[in-house]
């Protein structure tokens, strides 16, 4: 890290973490409405000239690259998963609270996501299009993952904003202009809520702008994926749960041609849509994984009680929806009690039974059901983890770069810098996340142990906490996680 980016991290530290709670982030103070997704072509064109958005421009632009990750076989839980299987999944979720989203905080009881090794894409449905806060930015990126935001366009006939908008976007330097304003502020994509009507016109409009941009970030950004709820058709219908076919296949995109990836209604678990879907996309030389089965977290969709036990045996990824202002497992949090400590603490339960299994140890998923509910003590979900391998960018040379981790979740009750007390107020800063555990918790009586007799059932545990408790030994954590003899229980300290 030079130094202009650890300056730039320490301002973003200083912000969320002097003085008292007095200091948590008002509504209004850094304007998350400066950029309309019905006016994106012209934010684009008025940025080429001056580079500039709005004066809060540093605190959307990411100062991490996009990491690459890397796949091995050996080190997962699953072995023999082969990567044609291996699901990709996308956070279609808002982030937060509305008002601030990933924005630093000096409210300890702020959102951190930590599950990244499960998430390929968030898409912030709570920002427009084009603008993303750099702290979401900085922390998916450190994990390979993208992040975009999304065009809310209203149900309905094409709004005479939206088609100038597609139509100010086909000029024949867009695309490259908007490369550079996405590849500047480190936006990794743009996403649409496509459930209009309009002219087949407008749709290839927006279509032949996707096929350009991608083929100008391809240099620029290794994760950049456009995502199109799969609602308006080719020719500006709307149809629903008819999955990949004749009617959107150019939406989608053929291989070297690559419009967007599709997010499916919520009934494609009935008939053969998956396997039709799976099938037609391979006609056109692209990944099936790239399209995303939806599951509506607020909804409970779908409702036909088939989920997982039909979406396991096809390639065929996961789309998590719900809703348009919170995440539901964000809104959901106070289920075990109200006090901040407690809605943190059953907000990291929830998103770990989710992702990891109800066990939270991946090597002994519960079985496959068809369950949605992801309350925090739902130990009967099988978890993300049943259908795909955790993924990792920590592929550089450890003998020259060690790994070092303080269990940072990204928010706290007291801040340090470089181990010296700063002062003992709360804080929350997302983009400056450790880099956590890829397994959450993969406990096993030997290394890498999979099978029934080197995987306990019961005991050892692990946990985040956001104080230091004085037996807390760091060095000695991660050691102990696999030395049943050691401990019943551990728990990781952030702080």
């Amino acid at each position: 890290m030079n130094n202009f980016n650890k300056n730039m991290l320490f301002v973003g530290l200083t912000f969320c973490s002097l003085g008292a709670h007095a200091q948590a982030f008002k509504e209004g103070y850094v304007s998350l409405k400066d950029v309309e997704s019905s006016k994106f072509h012209t934010t684009v064109m008025a940025w080429d000239k001056n580079k500039k958005v709005s004066d809060d421009d540093n605190f959307f632009i990411s100062r991490v690259k996009p990491k690459v990750r890397f796949r091995n076989k050996a080190t997962q839980v699953r072995n023999t998963l082969e990567a044609t299987k291996d699901k990709r999944l996308i956070a279609w979720l808002p982030y937060d609270d509305p008002h601030k989203n990933a924005l630093p905080d000096g409210n300890f009881n702020s959102e951190v996501f930590s599950l990244w090794s499960y998430v390929d894409h968030w898409g912030d449905w709570s920002m427009p299009l084009g603008r993303v806060p750099a702290a979401l930015l900085d922390v998916a990126h450190k994990n390979g993952v993208a992040v975009s935001s999304v065009a809310g366009i209203p149900f309905g006939a094409l709004s005479p904003e939206y088609a100038s908008m597609f139509a100010g976007l086909k000029g024949q330097d867009m695309p490259k202009k908007a490369a550079s304003y996405l590849a500047y502020y480190g936006i990794d994509g743009l996403g649409y809520n496509s459930e209009f009507t309009s002219s087949p016109g407008d749709v290839a409009n927006i279509r032949n702008f996707h096929v350009a941009l991608n083929k100008e970030m391809k240099s620029k950004n290794p994760i950049f994926e456009n995502m199109w709820y799969d609602g308006t058709t080719d020719n500006g219908n709307r149809w629903f749960d008819q999955g990949l076919d004749n009617h959107n296949k150019k939406n989608f995109g053929k291989a070297g041609e690559e419009a967007a990836s599709l997010f499916f209604n919520y009934n494609w678990s009935t008939g053969s849509v998956l396997p039709a879907s799976a099938s037609f996309a391979e006609t056109l030389g692209r990944s099936p994984l790239y399209l995303y089965a939806g599951v509506n977290m607020q909804g409970g969709e779908p409702r036909n009680g088939r989920v997982w036990t039909v979406l396991q045996n096809h390639p065929i990824s996961i789309g998590l929806w719900g809703a348009h202002s919170k995440n539901m497992f964000w809104e959901t949090r106070n289920e075990k009690g109200s006090d901040p400590e407690t809605m943190q603490r059953t907000y990291m339960l929830r998103t770990e039974r989710w992702f990891t299994g109800g066990t939270r140890n991946p090597a002994i998923c519960p079985q496959v059901g068809n369950s949605l509910q992801y309350h925090a003590d739902n130990v009967d979900f099988q978890g993300m983890s049943a259908f795909m391998s955790a993924r990792s960018t920590l592929s550089w040379d450890l003998t020259e770069e060690p790994f070092v981790t303080h269990f940072n979740l990204g928010n706290g009750k007291f801040f340090n810098w470089n181990g010296e007390r700063q002062h003992n107020e709360e804080w929350a800063n997302v983009g400056v996340q450790d880099y956590l555990p890829t397994w959450r918790w993969w406990f096993a009586s030997e290394l890498m142990g999979r099978d029934g007799t080197k995987v306990p059932q019961d005991g050892l545990d692990a946990e985040f906490v956001w104080m230091m408790p004085t037996w807390a030994v760091l060095p000695c954590a991660c050691l102990a996680l696999s030395a049943k003899s050691i401990c019943n229980s551990l728990k990781h300290v952030s702080n």
